[in-house]
């Protein structure tokens, strides 16, 4: 299970106007149909966000010497199911992002496997284990990894493509934040431009007794 939160400030738009009722407005867009609709927009493009309500988005990207308009479904969001309470963590630290990508690369990509977290005194040791190769990586806090808060972490699973989502923070941010929770979802964080942000959480993986 994979959560995404992203909060952009109107300093990150080049217009920006919102005439609603009510103090926010909450648009339900389907993840997949928005990513393949962005994944053609060029740098030079114009591209539009329109809602008047609950029911349809507009996406309009204007070229050099085309348009294309689309409009979008929206879904239905259960507020219950996206309320993520604010909880004290057991372990927080910040990485840089050639951390989050030698995890990916030198440690999943060659097992295949999960990564497993286990945090000592000023050490984060991460394990996985694949069919035909076994990878033990030890972090020392310092520059790359600084560990901010630790109070008896339990050891934490996430699975290959929970690392390979996380990853993607890479693009956007050279410092991240990563922490949890015993028994909850692991938290991935950066800020973007002077004041926005991008969360992920992660349901971690159940450990075998």
């Amino acid at each position: 299970t994979q959560v995404l939160e992203c909060i952009l400030p109107i300093s990150f738009f080049k217009t920006y106007t919102y005439e609603g009722q009510s103090d926010c407005m909450k648009l339900g867009i389907h993840a997949s149909v928005f990513l393949d609709i962005i994944k053609g927009i060029h740098k030079t493009d114009i591209f539009h966000l329109i809602a008047k309500n609950e029911n349809k988005m507009q996406v309009q990207v204007d070229g050099e010497e085309s348009q294309m308009a689309y409009d979008i479904t929206l879904m239905s969001i259960i507020d219950e199911t996206m309320d993520i309470p604010e909880i004290d963590t057991n372990i927080k630290m910040t990485i840089t992002d050639d951390i989050l990508k030698g995890w990916k690369t030198q440690i999943c990509d060659r097992t295949g496997e999960s990564l497993l977290f286990h945090v000592q005194k000023d050490m984060l040791q991460l394990t996985s284990n694949g069919t035909y190769l076994n990878v033990t990586s030890t972090l020392c806090h310092g520059q790359k990894m600084t560990i901010l808060n630790c109070n008896e972490p339990k050891d934490i699973i996430l699975s290959q493509r929970s690392i390979a989502t996380a990853y993607r923070l890479c693009d956007i941010s050279s410092k991240i934040q990563y922490q949890w929770t015993n028994d909850a979802p692991a938290c991935f964080s950066c800020v973007i431009g002077r004041s926005g942000t991008i969360k992920m959480w992660f349901a971690p993986e159940m450990m075998d007794d």
